[in-house]
């Protein structure tokens, strides 16, 4: 499973399908993770199937996967604020860094957490929103 960033309008110097493996691997304990500490979970972020991209659909069709392989529930209109992304973002990695031993791969999730940071401060910067897309 993987998690991709999509954008609602393209953004210069920021890839918006870059997998975050590891982070997708601990959505669970990230998501306990989030609760515990009152953020939105990153999963809630995920745009729903019926709202895939054309790029993301592309990249799905290139990987051979099924409409089915990836989904997710959304928000009303599929996209969300980057300021809401980085708040979650933001506290994820305070926890991490305060406690890295709840995870099986701090580092690298701390790593992917960075990268997830500085493509929502450009999109927050530039005012477009964002997603998850997800394949399972």
């Amino acid at each position: 499973m993987s998690y991709y960033i999509v954008f609602q309008e393209e953004l210069d110097d920021v890839d918006a399908f870059e997998a975050f493996k590891t982070v997708a691997k601990a959505h669970e304990k990230l998501a306990e993770i989030a609760q515990e500490i009152g953020v939105t979970s990153l999963r809630e972020f995920v745009g729903g199937a019926d709202r895939v991209s054309e790029d993301f659909q592309d990249i799905a069709e290139n990987e051979g996967w099924s409409s089915v392989d990836y989904q997710g529930a959304g928000g009303i209109d599929g996209w969300f604020d980057a300021s809401d992304g980085l708040d979650t973002v933001r506290a994820l990695m305070g926890y991490i860094e305060s406690d890295p031993e709840v995870l099986k791969r701090p580092k690298a999730t701390m790593e992917e957490l960075r990268a997830l940071e500085t493509a929502l401060e450009a999109a927050l910067q530039a005012g477009v929103k964002f997603r998850f897309e997800v394949d399972e």
